[in-house]
């Protein structure tokens, strides 16, 4: 893979680049969707977003893989506080 990686405060102060960069997520972002109800998305932008939900709201975890977490741990004598899973 090549590789560029530039300093932009090599070319330009730090809050005229900031500017030109929120100017340009503006003017992507108000482009026309396809549909009426679509969104816009900037590269990394869902991403930021499901970490957020995930940091607030947790990272759904299916029974049977807890299941198997919980039992490794137990086998290892390291379950003390985690939460049994429901179908035990």
């Amino acid at each position: 893979m090549f590789s560029i990686y530039i300093d932009p405060q090599q070319f330009t102060a730090d809050q005229p680049f900031h500017e030109e960069i929120n100017r340009y997520v503006d003017y992507v972002k108000s482009s026309q969707t396809i549909t009426p109800d679509g969104t816009i998305y900037m590269p990394g932008e869902i991403e930021a977003q499901t970490r957020s939900e995930r940091c607030e709201n947790g990272i759904e975890v299916a029974d049977t893989t807890w299941k198997q977490i919980y039992e490794t741990a137990e086998s290892l004598s390291v379950s003390d506080g985690l939460p049994q899973p429901t179908n035990q």
